[in-house]
Parts: C-alpha cells; structure tokens; sequence
C-alpha cells in the first residue's frame, strides 16, 4: 500500500517539462506529490500502482492539453478518480479546443497559468511571485488544494456485454434519444427499450452505458439496476445510494430514502438504467428519487408500464435482421466461414432470437475447437443434434416466439443440445434454478449448494461454472466479483426440470450449518439478501 500524499499529477509525455515544474513548485509549498510515471515500479502491476497511488491522494491535478486529451493513460487516470471520488483541479498547460473537451471538463474551473504578465518568455511559474494577477491565481490554485473537499463519486457500474453484436437501428434511435447531438450534451429523458424476453435488451442497454459519447455526456455517473419481477423500491433505492457513495445504506424510511437519493444526484448528470422492469409502482417510487437533471433508460417486456412510466420514443427490440443474426452465430468461430448462406439459414430457423444464437454460438465454437470439426461441420452436426431434441424451427409457417408452446419448445430443444458436453452433470445446471430471480449469485452460494447436492468441494464447483459460462449458460460471469446471474428465461427452463424443489431449498439451507440465522457471518454474500425466499 503506498504511503498517502497531497497531490497526484496526471499529465501526457507531451506535457513533461511543464508537469516537472509544476511537481516543483509544488513540493517547494510542502505538498506531498506523486507525479504519474516517475514514482512508479517497475512491473506488470504497474496500473495496480497507479490506482492505488490515486486512491491514496487528496487531489489529481490534471495537466490538460491536446496530447492528454487524446492519451488513454490519462483519460484512464482522471476517470478513475472521478469514480472513487478523488477531487480533480484541472491546470491549462496547452491551448484546447474545449468544445471538443470532456463535458465534466468543459463544466469545471480551469486553472490558467499561461497568459499571466511577464511570464511567457521565461516559461511557466519562472517569475510567478512578481505578478500580481499570477500570484492572485497562484494563491487560488493552492487555497484549493489546502482546503478539505468531499467529492461525490462519477460511478459507472454498467457490466460489459458479451458477444455484443452491433444492432444500428435500435442503437442509433435510442442513442438520439438520450443525447443533443449538436450540444453534445445529455437529455434529462426517460425512455425504454421494450421487446419479449431473450430479445437483447438487456445487452443492448450495456452496450450504450458502455458508449464513449454516451459516457461523455452522463459524465456523473451511469448506473445499473436489475429491478425484476418482485422488487422492494426501497432496496432498490439503498442499492443506488450506495452505488453513489460506495458505502452502505439502510434507509428504513422510503422518503429518507428517496431525499438522500435526491440530494446525491442534484444538479448532475446521470443515467440510470433500470433492467429488467415489471412493476409500475416501484419503479415510479424508485424515479421520484432522481433529480430532474438525470435521465432513464428502462428495459422491459411491458410496454404498457413504460408508456404509463412516462417513457418517450420507446425503441422496440425484437428479432435480428438476417445480417445481424447470422454475425451473432459465428461471432466465436476464430476462422469465419466463407459461404455464409448455410449459417443464414440456421439464423432464421431459431428465429433470429439472440437467446438461441447466443446458445448455438457457444455450440459450434465447442464443436469446432474441442471436436475438430470445421465451421461447415459443426453447422451440420448442430442441426442434426437440435433436430433429434425435436426442434422446430420459427421459420416454419405459424411459427412464432409470442407462441409460448413453440417457444418453451424451441428453449428446451436448444438447452438440450447445449447442455450435452456437461454429461450427468446437467443436473447441477438444474439445480441453480432455485436461486432467487435476476440475483447476482455468488459464486460461493453455487459451491454450497453442490456441496450439499453433490458432495463437490470449490475448486470443482468453480471449474464448472466456468464450463457453464463456455457454454453461454449465464447472461452475466464475474470472475473478479465471484458471481454470475442467469437470464430469466433459461432460470425458468432450469426451474422446470427440478423434482422436488422444496426439499432443495432446504438441503441449501441446511448446509450452511447455523442454528439460528442471525449467527451468519456479516459478510455472507448472498442469504442476507433472499434468505425469505428460501424458506417459504
């Protein structure tokens, strides 16, 4: 852990000779500095450094320019000290075009060192003590960074999608939608992304919080909440509240709640995405604690509950064109197939559903690299696979996703096939279906339960969600945060296939091994949150 200091200068290589007189001057105030690449080891955990240098300092003082502006080193650093709350002073060092500037950047006070009298032949803070209107600036500058400041955090907690395959229609609406181009400002909207489940809405609204441009002008923050079926609006707000301050919340008064959240986002420009919405009430409950500067985007099945949610222009996503279809089905192959007109055909017999390409992706990448099989190949095998599951494929005449017959049909045939390479070990697969709907389930709580059903010890239980996650089984797979999370669809699917569901959920429960459930340990990191579920 590196040793706390004042002030941590991030600047490009373009910027050298200013940032080391800066570093300078400063030291001789008596600030503590860290200057970017100076202090730093040698290494290959030389990013780690960086972070927690930054982490371990009052203020980044970014040495703006046109070469910073266009480094990712920098954009990195200052991003990453905005999210933990570092406080950032920017300090002019090159002429910019500012409206080409971040939008955080463009609302902030610029420090500008560059035009002070007497000063330009000798170069920067030469004579600085013998002009009064650099030293008025000067004092400022260091006033600022000798006075304690609470800098709220600009988080970003959207997950990354995976597999992600550019959809430009839906893209470019909701895109419009959220942002004044011509301003490159943020519109304080709420909107929607509305279609039936395993169309991609969920992915395609990680792939805009994950936009530059929309990053840029939602430079507060952009936030993720999965809301679900059965949500409590003020769990929900607790969990952007503590998104916001990164630290917890357990506000047990709704209009507590909601004035904290109000207060976090006054005046800022954010985006909260909220997956995955089913109840009106909640959800309006949970906005009326944003401030009028931020904007929604909400995902859903129902498009009467976002139009009743005030949503505007919502941008319906169904079924793939062929194109974006067919790029989804060979998206994992490494050698792409040169006749593409076989791999259309399969697109369109499962639907141009995104849940079954994801799924026949994931197959014909293990055909090909685990069985030798060339892309033609396992093309071939694959259809002859799904057609012995007795698939029926959507493009047959009367064939449609909205027939719930047809579709579970379609889910079951797919998983079938999918789900071979795990063997007799499909049942463990099953058996996640007991947890709680759209949870983020730790990897932990999958190893308790394998342990009580199975007898498999962690490293085991880990292993196999891993060839789970090879296989495309989950939406979501954190190997840094230990936790995966399940579409609902598939969760369904795996549900159904339980016998005796009850007494799973108390063979679970059981092996956690506690007499009374207060004596969990504080940080178990699933059961606090859904232990009722389990039990009733």
């Amino acid at each position: 852990m590196p040793e706390r200091r004042d002030v941590f200068i991030s600047y490009s290589r373009t910027n050298t000779d200013f940032a080391r007189k800066l570093y300078a001057k400063l030291q001789a105030q008596g600030f503590t500095l860290w200057r970017d690449r100076s202090d730093m080891e040698g290494g290959e955990d030389w990013w780690q450094q960086i972070q927690e240098a930054i982490e371990n300092v009052d203020t980044l003082v970014l040495v703006v320019s046109p070469g910073a502006l266009k480094s990712p080193v920098v954009t990195d650093e200052w991003r990453y000290a905005r999210s933990i709350g570092t406080r950032v002073i920017p300090v002019l060092a090159a002429p910019i075009n500012f409206n080409e500037a971040p939008r955080w950047l463009r609302k902030n006070d610029v420090m500008d060192f560059r035009y002070a009298r007497g000063f330009r032949r000798r170069g920067f803070l030469g004579l600085g003590r013998h002009d009064p209107e650099h030293t008025l600036r000067w004092e400022k500058f260091i006033q600022q960074l000798k006075t304690p400041h609470r800098q709220l955090r600009a988080r970003f907690t959207v997950p990354k999608p995976e597999n992600f395959i550019e959809r430009p229609r839906e893209y470019k609406a909701l895109i419009d939608t959220l942002l004044d181009r011509n301003n490159r400002s943020p519109i304080a909207i709420t909107t929607a992304l509305q279609g039936g489940g395993g169309f991609g809405k969920t992915t395609l609204a990680q792939a805009i919080g994950h936009d530059p441009e929309v990053r840029d002008a939602f430079s507060d923050g952009i936030l993720w909440l999965t809301v679900g079926e059965t949500p409590s609006a003020l769990t929900l707000i607790n969990q952007l509240i503590e998104q916001l301050t990164d630290g917890p919340a357990s506000y047990t008064s709704p209009n507590a709640a909601q004035s904290r959240l109000r207060e976090l986002t006054d005046k800022r420009d954010i985006l909260v995405i909220l997956d995955d919405v089913w109840d009106e009430d909640v959800t309006r409950d949970l906005m009326r604690g944003l401030s009028e500067t931020c904007a929604c985007l909400l995902t859903s099945r129902r498009l009467d509950i976002v139009s009743r949610l005030g949503a505007r222009s919502p941008i319906t996503v169904d079924e793939m064109t062929t194109a974006e279809a067919t790029a989804l089905l060979v998206s994992r192959l490494e050698e792409k197939p040169r006749d593409l007109n076989p791999f259309e055909r399969m697109a369109a017999k499962l639907g141009e559903w995104p849940l079954l390409l994801n799924l026949a992706s994931a197959k014909l990448c293990e055909l090909v690299q685990l069985d030798g099989f060339s892309a033609e190949e396992a093309l071939t095998e694959l259809e002859r696979r799904l057609e012995a599951k007795g698939f029926t494929a959507f493009d047959d005449e009367g064939a449609s996703r909205e027939n719930i017959g047809q579709r579970d049909q379609a889910i079951a045939a797919s998983m079938a096939v999918s789900l071979d390479r795990l063997g007799d070990r499909r049942e463990r697969f099953f058996e996640l279906g007991i947890f709680y709907e759209d949870a983020r389930i730790p990897f932990e709580a999958a190893a308790t339960l394998w342990r009580a059903t199975c007898g498999m010890d962690e490293g085991q239980s880990e292993e196999l969600l891993r060839q789970m996650h090879r296989l495309s089984l989950f939406v979501s797979y954190d190997a840094r945060a230990r936790a995966f999370r399940l579409h609902d669809v598939i969760r369904a699917y795996a549900r159904a296939q339980i016998n005796g569901l009850p007494a799973l959920h108390r063979k679970f429960l059981d092996a956690y091994g506690v007499a009374r459930w207060a004596d969990l340990p504080p940080e178990e990191p699933y059961l606090w949150d859904h232990l009722a579920y389990h039990l009733i």
